[in-house]
């Protein structure tokens, strides 16, 4: 018995690299919708002043517009739901 049909996958659906993007962008899509702005650090530095260390840190925010998340999502569904089906 093999793992697909240990898990009970459809046997009409195929693993192809559209269903795996499809997962992503549907994923991606969601979590941009929950949480649409996140920060990285951009640089960081160190200096002593006064027998204290003070840490300088620059960080960056990206704000994702909901347009862009939810197109995003429409996006992995279409992906996921096309390229899993049987071509003829």
């Amino acid at each position: 018995m093999s793992v697909k049909q240990q898990i009970g996958w459809p046997k009409q659906w195929k693993l192809t690299p559209y269903s795996v993007f499809g997962v992503l962008f549907l994923a991606l899509g969601i979590i941009a919708l929950i949480k649409p702005n996140f920060s990285y650090r951009v640089s960081q530095r160190e200096e002593i002043t006064a027998n204290q260390r003070v840490v300088i840190e620059t960080r960056k925010v990206v704000s994702i517009p909901r347009p862009a998340s939810a197109a995003e999502v429409v996006l992995g569904a279409a992906l996921l739901f096309f390229g899993s089906r049987k071509l003829r």
